[in-house]
């Protein structure tokens, strides 16, 4: 009955969470024998495609090991004075990784009664992509199994998780808020220069006002001049990213926290780099629109 109440429970993790993030193994009580030494059991199902290979429509016992390369391709298994024939096959990594062992006996369940007799452990191992569904998980496996009243032993690294979510906030708001900051300071740069170099430019955009130019034409000449050097602001920050992000590879593969290839820059902090750059342009753009407005011989005489 627990046997088949788990096949029930490995089939509703799978359709939860999906293959590729859940692994379920059965591991028997039963300890076999291999080269004279006991070696541990585990039961597999039809949910295990790569295990479940069928040769002549016949289930198959697995000699599972990390050194498969360096075995027979049949391995004799002895169990309670019985030989048994078991095809060796490289373990999975998973598999290896959360047992901690590196070979095991894989009995389909088609042959498991008499390994079962003596009970078997449950290894639920989960790897999910976020700390949402790892929440997501520990919430729905404590209620399953607590109203399953089934005993339960739990390694997680949620608490960890969590702390690390919290730290990465605090990070973001920390470098936008500078980002912002710096974006402001730029902003407030290029519209005072803009400010003191039109001193210098009035009597010049009088005098041409003077020969006749519309003042619309001044204006826009003055929006595009601004618009070019900002521009040129940008596009060398952006081209400078590429020799940025060489040096935070190096820095970033000594700490060896997180996989450098997903470094990239945040189109937020881009979205405020631009945003302050058409800040400074507006600021730029005040004192030629006022400016302009005085008459030209105001400033010519």
């Amino acid at each position: 009955m627990r046997l088949q109440q788990s096949l029930n429970e490995e089939q509703l993790w799978l359709s939860k969470f999906g293959r590729n993030q859940i692994t379920y193994i059965r591991q028997t009580h039963k300890i076999l024998r291999w080269q004279d030494k006991p070696i541990p059991t585990v039961i597999y199902s039809s949910s295990s495609p790569e295990l479940y290979e069928q040769l002549d429509e016949h289930p198959q016992i697995w000699l599972l090991s990390t050194q498969a390369k360096f075995l027979k391709p049949i391995e004799d298994i002895y169990s309670d004075g019985v030989t048994i024939s078991a095809t060796t096959r490289q373990m999975p990594k998973e598999m290896a990784k959360h047992l901690g062992i590196d070979s095991t006996i894989a009995i389909p369940i088609e042959m498991a009664e008499s390994s079962i007799a003596s009970g078997f452990n449950i290894h639920l191992i989960a790897n999910l992509n976020s700390v949402a569904e790892v929440e997501e998980f520990a919430a729905i496996s404590s209620a399953y199994y607590s109203a399953e009243h089934i005993r339960t032993r739990t390694f997680s690294s949620l608490g960890l998780l969590q702390d690390i979510n919290t730290l990465n906030k605090l990070q973001t708001y920390i470098r936008l808020g500078i980002i912002a900051t710096c974006g402001i300071i730029s902003a407030l740069i290029i519209g005072t220069i803009a400010w003191l170099e039109y001193r210098q430019e009035s009597y010049l955009l009088a005098l041409l006002r003077s020969f006749g130019a519309p003042r619309y034409l001044l204006l826009v000449h003055s929006f595009f001049e601004n618009l070019i050097l900002v521009g040129l602001g940008i596009i060398s920050a952006l081209v400078a990213w590429p020799a940025i992000y060489n040096i935070l590879i190096k820095s970033i593969e000594t700490v060896n926290m997180r996989n450098a290839d997903e470094l990239q820059l945040p189109a937020l902090d881009i979205t405020i780099i631009v945003s302050s750059s058409i800040l400074g342009l507006a600021l730029a753009m005040i004192p030629v629109a006022f400016g302009l407005r005085k008459p030209a011989g105001l400033i010519l005489q």
